[in-house]
Parts: C-alpha cells; sequence; structure tokens
C-alpha cells in the first residue's frame, strides 16, 4: 500500500521532473508518463533481476509473453545484466514469491543473495483488450534491492484506437522493423498482438536510457 501511494506521488510530479520521454519530436504526440529517481544513471546498476508480470487478464499467457519480450528488448540496450524470472522456474518458488505485485524487504535481501542483483524489475498487467480494439495497460517498478528506493516506474495503456498511439506504432515501424509487410506495412503492428507487444516493450526499454 505504501509503494503504491509512493508511484502515485511520483507519477504525479512528472511534469515537474522533467522525466518525461518522447518518442518523437512532435508535441502532438504524447510522451509516455514514467518516473525516474533524479539524478540517478541506471547502467550504475549493475545487474537485475525481473519477474514474470502478474497477470490480471483474461489471456493466461500475456504475463509471460511480455515478460519475455520486454526481456530481449532491454538486453538489447545494455543498460544492465538482467535476468529474468519466471512463475513456474523452481528458483520463484524457493525464494516464496507470490503472484501478486507486492514484494517485501526480505525477499529484495533474498534475490540480492541469489541472483547478486542490486534491483528487481516487476509489475502487473492491469489491463487487457483483445482484437480489434487492442489495448493493454502495464504498471512496472525498478526497486533498489538494498533500500527498498523507487529507482523507475512506469504507468502505461497503450490503446490500438489512440491517434497519437498510431503515429508512433507509424514510427517504430519505419524505424525498427524491416521490409516485407505488404500491402499492409505498418498496420501489421495492430492486427499482430506478438508485434504489437514488441512494440509496447520497445517504448518501455527506451525509457530506461
Amino acid at each position: 500500500m505504501i509503494k503504491n501511494i509512493i508511484l502515485l506521488l511520483a507519477l504525479a510530479l512528472l511534469p515537474i521532473s522533467g522525466c518525461l520521454f518522447e518518442t518523437k519530436k512532435d508535441d502532438s504526440i504524447n510522451p509516455l508518463r514514467f518516473y525516474r529517481y533524479p539524478d540517478y544513471n541506471l547502467k550504475s546498476i549493475g545487474r537485475v533481476v525481473m519477474l514474470e508480470m502478474e497477470n490480471l487478464s483474461a489471456n493466461q499467457e500475456l504475463g509471460k509473453e511480455l515478460t519475455m519480450a520486454l526481456s530481449e528488448e532491454i538486453q538489447k540496450k545494455q543498460i544492465f545484466g538482467l535476468d529474468t524470472l519466471y512463475i513456474k522456474d523452481p528458483k520463484w518458488k524457493s525464494l516464496n514469491l507470490s503472484t501478486d505485485s507486492d514484494i517485501s524487504m526480505k525477499q529484495l535481501g533474498d534475490i540480492q543473495t541469489r541472483f547478486g542483483a542490486a534491483a528487481v524489475l516487476y509489475g502487473e498487467i492491469v489491463r487487457y483488450r483483445p482484437f480489434p480494439r487492442y489495448s493493454i495497460g502495464l504498471k512496472l517498478e525498478l526497486v533498489d534491492c538494498t533500500t527498498g528506493q523507487l529507482l523507475w516506474a512506469i504507468d502505461q495503456v497503450w490503446d490500438s484506437t489512440d491517434a497519437k498511439t498510431e503515429e508512433r506504432i507509424k514510427s517504430f515501424f519505419s524505424t525498427q522493423m524491416r521490409s516485407g509487410y505488404k500491402p499492409m506495412e505498418w498496420e501489421i503492428v495492430m492486427y499482430s498482438p506478438r508485434i504489437y507487444n514488441k512494440f509496447i516493450t520497445y517504448e518501455i526499454s527506451q525509457t530506461l536510457e
């Protein structure tokens, strides 16, 4: 409960803190809303453990799929070392991790000891609406294992029917995807859950740089 209040306060201060990330320099496009601890270089963390996202959606595989996609995008950036822990991994059970998004200081300490990690990345899927109006909402937090300090957080909904999201999708397609998707071209992102997830996780990874 306390961490949720801290996250809400942090996100409320985003316009003041100047921690907004814009996928394009066009003011007509909404930037992603995220928090980063002031003057903190995430590259200094060293190693992070990412936990499989808590899945509150009806799609049973979505938590694992989004976690895998985000793990791949973060590793491409080479911002910090990353270990990804999934619910079905025996290590998950041995650490007494629950399926909800709360994590105790003891669990942070256990993860730090077991993996040599300085921080833990975890969160939940809070919204899911499948095709044809694809929409996903995520809340993620990066927390220091030693102090419990919130280092980074994002609380965002990606709605394919939103015009500004569509503009960011076009930009993503033109810069991050290869040719060969005719006749649909950029619209393939809107019709492929796998590629849409890649678009979402790409945007998230950009905020960590």
